[in-house]
């Protein structure tokens, strides 16, 4: 198995017992998606997969919508409401930037 496969399977491990450990500590009736502390998630993101925030932008409901990302091409999404506590909108693996489109750019 390469390091990298290594790596992949070792994230998809911590990520599930985070994301376990968030529900644990939610109420699952309350919440129907994991939701913590901003500051405590920002900060595992970055202590367990190198995450750093890569962009954010306000929603149209009034949350910041925030992009975390690391070197080896993993990301999280998160819904930080106004009262500190942020919501996990999804993970995943293999980021790849891409400069901004221009009118008439194909994607």
């Amino acid at each position: 198995m390469s390091e990298r496969e290594r790596r992949r399977q070792l994230r998809r491990r911590v990520s599930a017992a985070f994301v376990g450990a968030w529900l644990a500590v939610s109420p699952a009736t309350a919440q129907p998606i994991p939701c913590g502390d901003y500051r405590e998630i920002v900060r595992q993101l970055a202590e367990k997969h190198g995450e750093r925030a890569a962009g954010r932008g306000l929603s149209a409901s009034g949350n910041v919508v925030e992009l975390l990302r690391a070197e080896d091409g993993g990301w999280t999404l998160l819904m930080v409401l106004p009262n500190g506590r942020a919501c996990l909108m999804s993970m995943g693996e293999a980021w790849q930037p891409v400069e901004a489109a221009r009118p008439g750019d194909e994607i």
